[in-house]
């Protein structure tokens, strides 16, 4: 009879003990914060695209069954945005037949070093818009090596130039 009230006994402070366990990795149905951290511990990197700058000067030309866009190459190559360098990559190109809906993809495969396009056999009038690609790193990072970590960097894109429309003739 010893025993089995020894085992008892036991058996109630075993299974108070498992739960609590329970209840603290549980949290009693709250979100526990910071306890188990499966987040990535990556930088968030936060840039208001108002401070990169914007294509200036697009025009477009109706040649020979396409549109030719020109724009101003950007005069700052590398800007300076609190703790981080925005540096150009290039530019990407949007073409959409309503002007009020932008599409969430470029024309271009790869952005365009160049400051003109040429849109070739187009089958009707399209609206055209340009937005600069910049790379964006904490400036505190100097190693190559260590830049290459995809956490270390952001690709975004800077805002719309002005929409302009080329009329298929």
């Amino acid at each position: 009879m010893f025993h089995l009230r020894v085992f008892l006994s036991k058996m109630v402070h075993y299974s108070r003990f498992l739960i609590l366990v329970f209840l603290i990795f549980t949290g009693c149905g709250r979100r526990q914060r910071g306890f188990f951290d499966f987040s990535s511990k990556a930088k968030k990197i936060k840039i208001n695209k108002i401070e990169l700058p914007v294509v200036q000067n697009l025009s477009v030309e109706y040649i020979n069954s396409g549109c030719q866009l020109k724009w101003n190459h950007l005069s700052d190559r590398n800007i300076k945005l609190n703790e981080y360098i925005a540096e150009f990559v290039g530019y990407n190109i949007y073409k959409f037949v309503d002007s009020g809906f932008i599409p969430k993809y470029p024309i271009n495969e790869q952005v365009e070093l160049n400051n003109s396009f040429f849109d070739e056999n187009i089958s009707c009038s399209f609206y055209y818009l340009i937005r600069a690609v910049f790379k964006v790193q904490d400036y505190n990072i100097k190693s190559e090596a260590i830049f290459n970590v995809a956490s270390d960097f952001r690709i975004i894109q800077g805002p719309s130039s002005q929409v302009i429309f080329c009329h298929k003739k």
